[in-house]
């Protein structure tokens, strides 16, 4: 990143000593700092909207009803089911089985 060390001695104390902090946060971190503009170029997605949108369609849509109470076992087999469903598993799941 070419970062250097803050030559402005000018500050204010609480900013000069920001300024240290802030730039040893980056130099420390710069491996960890994702760079999503390349990212965008190579056509990866940056952001969490489709994971955000699963967890509507498996939790929220079913877990949260009104006057609805679930346990945790009870709630991991609903969103294996659910999950089937929207994956067009559900066949996979019941092969050989006929159905009524």
């Amino acid at each position: 990143m070419g970062l250097e060390a803050p030559a402005d001695k000018t500050q204010t104390p609480l900013g000069e000593s920001s300024l240290q902090s802030f730039y040893l946060d980056l130099k420390n971190n710069s491996n960890s700092i994702v760079d999503y503009h390349s990212y965008r170029k190579k056509g990866c997605y940056t952001s969490s909207v489709l994971v955000e949108k699963t967890i509507d369609l498996l939790v929220c849509r079913r877990l949260k009803l009104k006057g609805q109470n679930w346990s945790r076992p009870g709630d991991d087999n609903l969103l294996l089911f659910r999950q089937m469903m929207l994956n067009d598993q559900w066949q996979n799941y019941w092969p050989g089985q006929k159905t009524a």
